[in-house]
């Protein structure tokens, strides 16, 4: 895709990246497969360059509608769902959906398909995360098994408020609203709090059955071990006890220690500020 890299990268040098190679990016880019639709193409680096103009010059990552992320999660390739792959590249992706290779490392890789799930539909594969990327995909006990039972499923978007409840059977893993405050959980991104509490641990740890950790707004005390945390919109502004005050996630320039305090995810520790770029997109592109 010409000119990807090159505004991708000024934007990344803009933002205090240094020794990019956009022969890396190129490469990048073959992995991640891409959409070779024109139309497609020609707005996704109209946006990048307006954006540029603008100084805030990644787009928003999280926004499966956004040219840019479409041109990621609709490659071009000719390979149908369950068939072998090298790279996403080779998979044929649809309008809406995310299409990549899921690779084994032993045996390969399918492709994998997923529509936009609603509340109730399955059997989804994972959540696209509210700050860009996506998580899972969830195969069950059977994960072992290749290739994985299901490959043209749906995923759930943790925007829509969203998130892919896991179970031993496929067929009854769909996609539902957050667990609620106190409700029984496995995981913290299935949780409204971001965090499953196992009790009798007395810390937090999304591996093990527990409840999800109470939400609280700004300027109140947050503590793991009162089980209480901040709202998605927020983090826990802690010191070295643990405990501290729900303060609003940084923009960029803003002080940070951690990646949960700046609202694109991504603290840059050799600055100690809130990076201008998405977590998920320094990661892929700022190579």
């Amino acid at each position: 895709m010409s000119g990807f890299c090159e505004l991708a990268e000024a934007c990344c040098m803009k933002h205090g990246e240094t020794n990019l190679n956009p022969s890396t990016c190129k490469a990048q880019l073959q992995l991640l497969g891409f959409s070779r639709d024109a139309n497609l193409q020609a707005a996704c680096l109209a946006e990048l360059r307006q954006l540029g103009a603008n100084g805030n010059c990644f787009w928003d990552v999280g926004n499966l509608n956004d040219p840019c992320a479409r041109i990621f999660n609709e490659p071009s390739g000719a390979i149908p769902p369950g068939g072998n792959c090298r790279t996403s590249m080779d998979c044929a992706g649809v309008a809406g959906a995310i299409t990549s290779c899921w690779a084994n490392s032993g045996s390969g890789g399918v492709c994998m398909r997923m529509s936009r799930g609603s509340a109730g539909q399955g059997t989804c594969l994972g959540d696209a995360v509210t700050t860009g990327g996506f998580l899972g995909p969830f195969f069950g006990p059977g994960s072992s098994v290749w290739p994985p039972a299901v490959v043209d499923g749906v995923f759930c978007d943790q925007r829509a408020g969203l998130t892919c409840i896991p179970n031993d059977d496929l067929n009854a893993q769909v996609c539902a609203p957050f667990l609620a405050d106190g409700a029984p959980c496995l995981f913290g991104f299935n949780c409204a709090s971001e965090i499953c509490w196992d009790p009798s641990y007395g810390e937090v740890n999304g591996e093990r059955p527990g409840v999800c950790m109470r939400r609280i707004g700004d300027g109140q005390a947050c503590s793991i071990s009162a089980n209480v945390t901040c709202d998605r919109s927020s983090y826990c502004n802690a010191g070295a006890s643990g405990n501290g005050v729900c303060a609003p996630r940084g923009p960029d320039g803003a002080a940070c220690s951690s990646n949960d305090a700046c609202e694109n995810a991504n603290c840059e520790l050799s600055t100690t500020t809130c990076s201008g770029i998405p977590l998920v997109a320094a990661t892929y592109y700022c190579k």
